[in-house]
């Protein structure tokens, strides 16, 4: 089913809304908002940008003139009988699936996210299936309800008793998921005020929005300081664990066997390394000791060059200094000689001899 608002309701163009599943489209010129953002406006990169998908309990606000006159709406999908349950909602079972792996050593707190104009039956359907077929009801002690775009309610905690009587008396859904929470219902609800800071244009309203924002983060840490339950844990949670425990054992085998072959890796690489540089020392050496030889000969043979020069003028030399280290012995030789003639034959000294 696709309808289209008339130039009257919406601008000067319309806007297409689009069912099976739920998609809207600006085709206005004075500008469409969806839950406080501005729809997607031409130029697209992709056609399916021109689309933006609703959902049961959106709020839809039109521009009707460019002065700011606006028209709300709050969209309302109905299931129709004999219909298949609506994409959203068979959505939103599969993602609650997550804790499985994400908690394995269990569940602190349920925040079960609604915003304040939206309680349908899809909502009641959505919380019933968590807390009775999912998780069972051994998780209602650690579910608490957050309400969005609160307002006053966020900022004033004296209405809020009232405002809770008067949509449980108005709406049995609502009834119903509120009885979920047990005989103090205000204690496990917490109203933010959840400020877009992308919408935030001027000063004042960037600090207005960054008020709002820390205010529900406080309140949340408030709620969390007072929860005392014991975290809920199903049984297929400590099978997460387990399998999960397993996984991680593995990824560390994994993570050891990758260093050790890196490690390998650097050894051998160490090993070749400190290979090459004995091969170059060794290498070095021979070379110094090659030298040393080649410098040992070269000595050598100019050594016998000199010697076979100044061999001659060499031997002279000798002679002469072993005649004057000779010439005194040889005195005394002589004189002592001549002393024991005299002494055996009394002849007198007569006869000299030179050292040659």
């Amino acid at each position: 089913m696709d309808r289209a608002l008339t130039p009257e309701q919406s601008g000067q163009s319309p806007c297409l809304l689009q069912h099976e599943p739920c998609y809207i489209q600006d085709m206005s010129t004075n500008g469409t908002r969806l839950n406080g953002k501005r729809l997607p406006r031409p130029p697209y990169k992709h056609p399916m940008d021109a689309r933006v998908r609703i959902f049961h309990g959106d709020e839809l606000v039109l521009s009707l003139t460019p002065e700011g006159e606006e028209l709300g709406y709050v969209i309302n999908l109905h299931e129709l009988s004999g219909c298949q349950p609506l994409p959203y909602l068979t959505q939103r079972r599969r993602e609650v699936g997550l804790p499985w792996v994400a908690a394995p050593d269990g569940v602190d707190v349920l925040l079960f996210v609604m915003k304040k104009e939206r309680v349908s039956s899809a909502e009641q359907e959505t919380l019933a299936y968590v807390t009775q077929l999912l998780f069972g009801p051994e998780c209602l002690p650690n579910l608490y309800m957050v309400i969005t775009r609160a307002g006053r309610l966020a900022r004033d905690a004296e209405s809020r008793e009232h405002w809770l009587q008067e949509q449980v008396a108005s709406s049995p859904q609502f009834a119903a998921m509120v009885a979920l929470l047990g005989p103090a219902p205000l204690s496990r609800l917490l109203f933010v005020e959840n400020a877009d800071m992308a919408e935030a244009e001027s000063p004042e309203e960037i600090h207005l929005a960054e008020s709002r924002r820390s205010k529900a983060l406080q309140d949340l840490h408030s709620l969390l300081q007072r929860h005392h339950a014991t975290p809920f844990r199903h049984g297929i949670m400590h099978r997460a664990g387990q399998l999960q425990a397993a996984h991680l054992a593995e990824l560390r085998r994994e993570l050891e066997s990758k260093l050790e072959a890196e490690m390998r890796a650097e050894l051998t690489k160490d090993r070749g390394a400190l290979e090459a540089e004995r091969l170059r020392f060794q290498q070095e050496v021979e070379g110094q000791r090659r030298e040393l030889r080649e410098q040992e000969e070269e000595l050598r043979r100019r050594l016998e060059s000199e010697w076979s020069r100044m061999r001659w003028e060499f031997e002279r030399q000798a002679k002469e200094r072993a005649r004057q280290d000779l010439e005194n012995v040889a005195k005394e030789i002589v004189e002592q000689t001549e002393t024991e003639v005299v002494q055996q034959t009394g002849a007198k000294r007569g006869r000299r001899c030179n050292v040659m």
